[in-house]
């Protein structure tokens, strides 16, 4: 993908393959569900596999740390949109350090932010508290494609 005149890698899912090779499990993001199951009711793929979707949560996650998201957030104003799936909300802290916070919109019942951007220091882009544990693990995994810039 080619945004802001920079490239990055998006990723569409998560694979796991069991230790003696028999079955594997492919996780996909949202933004791709409707694909998968498209192409599953027109038997365009086997069904050899288990799939599986994220949790809300975890893709609110992928959404906050996508490339996009920063992006928009660059902006440093409030703002909505729609991405990977979700509507989506940038909401500016007040005083004058202030900084942008993203939040899933209101319909989706995740309560307070997922991530802050900072726009100075060494950790610019940060989950709180509640999504700390999904991000290490998405970061770890590449999964974040705020991390996959080339």
């Amino acid at each position: 993908m080619v945004q802001d005149m920079a490239k990055y890698f998006k990723p569409i899912g998560i694979y796991k393959i069991s230790p003696d090779s028999s079955k594997v499990t492919i996780t996909i993001l949202k933004e791709f569900e409707e694909d998968y199951q498209l192409l599953k009711r027109n038997n365009a793929i086997r069904g050899e596999h288990e799939v599986k979707m994220l949790t809300l949560k975890e893709n609110a996650v992928i959404v906050a740390f996508s490339m996009d998201a920063v992006v928009e957030a660059r902006a440093m104003k409030d703002d909505a949109f729609f991405l990977n799936g979700f509507d989506i909300e940038i909401i500016m802290t007040s005083g004058p350090n202030s900084y942008p916070q993203i939040f899933m919109h209101d319909k989706y019942n995740l309560s307070g932010p997922i991530g802050a951007y900072f726009a100075q220091g060494p950790h610019t882009l940060n989950p709180t508290m509640e999504y700390k544990r999904i991000f290490d693990d998405f970061e770890a995994k590449s999964l974040l494609s705020a991390f996959k810039g080339f």
